[in-house]
């Protein structure tokens, strides 16, 4: 658009796509997310097309100093190495090195336009009814790549991703915006997920169940593959399709409301496929990250294209401690008399490969908590409050199947004390538990912010885990989620897209969830509604079982 100089970009070669996935750097080492944009990325930084179609003076409000609109990813070389950030200066001189070799890369004989069309076919094998990646910013990317080659406005595929587009967008009082994604995964699950947990949920609940089951990923092999072969498909996306892409955190979530709908699904082979796909996405320090396995490459960060994103996907406590609370449910009820006696899945095979998997991933856990405060931080929602809660959950769901493993046990019973005291130590006069963003960058707000719905509910859920539900601190924080509840629904101005027609919900404005720490933060709407419900619900639970 005219707004930035192509020269100022950061290094993108279109040869990297031929670089095998083994390679310290290759598109594979990237992060899903990173990956569904550097391709048609590295297509413009070939082209490098301009379109002057914005006013002067677009975007000036992003500028220290909007007179000087250069593009500065790194500090210079020297200063790098004074400020002793060796990686980074290291990063900085291969990009400019790749820099000076462009022009020579552009004249090798067939070796450009080879790349350039693997780019194109990349794109291409990925397109499904979701677009190009499902989200917003790769389907424009993929746009504008497409035009870059010569594919016209009205090629199907263009067409398709324009589409896609379209689907982002969110119009109400205040206007019309552009969303990242859709996720009616997610916010399906949570919804059901809190209606379960309540008992309020009714015979809608089998459309759920069928409508998860029709959204599974079964066909497809995706990126993940790379990394495991022999892993069939089986997950759940976050958006109504992205085949490629499916994430362990919404299988997870999708695989607990089915089986806590009817338990007896658990041998099911929509469900047998969900097992199967998670234990296979378990990565080799015995954690699970969300998109990719064994994507630890950190170094990439190092690298001017990497500043202002996370290229990486590692292994993380948050989904590690639900992807343990989801398979203990899935232990519990396939240790059951009934489920042993009707179904051939059960064996000491599957059942132990699932304990052992449950094993690692404690001894995971174990390795990766804070010493002092004994928490644990979340990749996805922030942040301490939700880690901890996380991983206590999945530590009470798992704990029975250990009994008789004494290294196991008294790590749990080891690992759980210092958490407990921590939020109980963070409560607000209110009862409720907040936490700010800034928690990302100094570890000492942990924990520390405005109370909210959402994460007052992650605390509770922790803390009902392992404490008794008449515990005065799950008694004040209770009380809080009762006193905050909306008596009549919310105007789109306290809480978008949650709280149009009858019945009551939280308000909530602050926000709860990453996209990348202190860079993007999310709002997922039906966080405020769901956790306190799920919370609320379990809550219940244990009072009726008390009494």
């Amino acid at each position: 658009m005219g707004v930035l100089d192509w020269n100022e970009m950061a290094q993108v070669p279109a040869e990297l796509i031929l670089l095998p996935a083994s390679a310290p750097v290759s598109i594979y080492a990237f992060s899903y997310w990173s990956r569904v944009t550097a391709v048609p990325i590295m297509i413009l930084r070939h082209h490098r097309p301009v379109y002057r179609i914005v006013p002067e003076g677009f975007l000036d409000e992003l500028y220290v100093d909007p007179d000087d609109k250069h593009l500065r990813f790194t500090p210079p070389l020297g200063t790098l190495w004074r400020d002793g950030e060796k990686g980074r200066f290291c990063g900085s001189l291969a990009d400019r090195a790749l820099g000076i070799l462009d022009p020579i890369l552009r004249r090798v004989p067939m070796t450009r336009p080879y790349a350039l069309s693997c780019c194109v076919r990349y794109i291409l094998d990925h397109l499904d009814a979701g677009g190009y990646g499902a989200f917003w910013n790769s389907n424009f990317a993929a746009v504008m790549a497409l035009h870059a080659e010569g594919f016209s406005a009205q090629h199907p595929a263009v067409q398709h991703l324009l589409t896609a587009i379209d689907t982002c967008l969110w119009e109400d009082t205040l206007g019309i915006r552009m969303q990242v994604t859709i996720g009616p995964v997610w916010d399906t699950a949570l919804m059901a997920m809190g209606l379960l947990e309540t008992g309020l949920a009714d015979s809608r609940m089998e459309l759920t169940a069928q409508w998860f089951k029709s959204r599974q990923i079964l066909e497809t092999q995706g990126d993940y593959r790379v990394r495991n072969q022999m892993l069939a498909p089986g997950g759940w996306p976050f958006q109504y399709c992205n085949s490629h892409y499916p994430d362990t955190d919404d299988t997870l979530v999708a695989l607990m409301t089915i089986i806590m709908h009817t338990p007896s699904d658990v041998t099911s082979q929509s469900c047998i496929r969900a097992i199967d796909w998670l234990l296979g996405m378990q990565c080799y320090d015995g954690g699970w990250a969300c998109f990719d396995l064994n994507n630890d490459h950190r170094y990439l960060n190092l690298f001017p294209f990497g500043q202002g994103n996370q290229f990486y996907d590692p292994s993380v406590p948050d989904i590690t401690g639900r992807i343990l609370e989801c398979l203990g449910m899935v232990l519990s009820i396939l240790s059951s008399p009934a489920t042993k006696r009707g179904s051939t899945f059960v064996n000491t095979f599957h059942y132990q490969r699932i304990q052992q998997a449950c094993r690692r991933g404690i001894l995971f856990l174990d390795s990766v908590q804070e010493t002092g405060t004994g928490i644990w931080g979340s990749r996805w929602h922030i942040n301490y409050l939700d880690g901890t809660s996380s991983v206590l959950c999945g530590l009470m769901s798992v704990r029975v199947f250990f009994e008789d493993d004494q290294q196991i046990k008294e790590t749990i019973e080891r690992m759980i004390v210092c958490p407990l005291a921590w939020l109980k130590s963070t409560q607000n006069a209110d009862g409720g538990w907040g936490e700010d963003v800034a928690s990302y960058s100094d570890a000492t707000k942990a924990g520390r912010g405005v109370s909210t719905p959402t994460q007052t509910a992650w605390a509770l859920m922790g803390l009902l885990s392992h404490l008794p539900p008449t515990d005065s601190a799950v008694i004040r924080g209770v009380q809080y989620l009762v006193k905050t509840q909306t008596g009549s629904p919310v105007s789109e101005e306290v809480g978008a897209g949650i709280g149009a027609g009858p019945g009551a919900t939280w308000t909530q404005k602050e926000y709860v969830s990453v996209g990348f720490p202190d860079i993007l933060w999310l709002d997922y709407a039906s966080s405020r509604h769901g956790y306190p419900m799920i919370a609320l619900g379990r809550w219940l639970h244990e009072m009726k079982r008390k009494s």
